[in-house]
């Protein structure tokens, strides 16, 4: 689960600071988000000293981290980057991600909805293979998706 989520989610924050977004922007905007008790504390300052800068790399965090990472970037992406036109692509590759990361914490009950997490995963793989410019291989994200 953390891997792939974590390259992809690293890319996502490096093409948002290509884009003149700003780390801290973010930050600022997830600290105004309130969790259920059972989550772990969100750190203070989690995308700016997370992020890393090298291309192909994942953000430093556990998976259990990510899930609240994409959480958070499906809030606050979407007005952190209205001014942003170019990088819609990106948030609907995100969005994909979105879907099978929401469909795959049904538990057992992703059993119910077995064809749209196929046509889900299929569609982020497509997405997320053009974005990357080819770099990655649908083996590889199969993989690291754990499907």
């Amino acid at each position: 689960m953390g891997v792939g989520k974590s390259t992809q989610v690293n890319e996502l924050l490096r093409v948002f600071i290509e884009h003149n977004g700003e780390l801290s922007q973010l930050d600022q905007l997830a600290k105004l988000m309130k969790w259920p008790s059972h989550y772990p504390y969100f750190a203070k300052g989690f995308f700016e000293e997370r992020w890393v800068k090298a291309p192909g790399a994942h953000i430093k965090a556990f998976a259990s981290e990510m899930i609240q990472v994409i959480h958070i970037l499906k809030m606050v992406l979407p007005i952190a980057c209205q001014h942003l036109p170019t990088m819609a692509p990106h948030l609907d590759c995100f969005n994909l991600l979105v879907q099978v990361v929401e469909l795959y914490g049904l538990g057992g009950y992703v059993v119910r909805h077995v064809d749209r997490l196929e046509v889900s995963t299929d569609q982020y793989l497509d997405a997320y293979h053009a974005l990357s410019r080819g770099g990655a291989s649908r083996r590889c994200m199969f993989s690291v998706l754990g499907t």
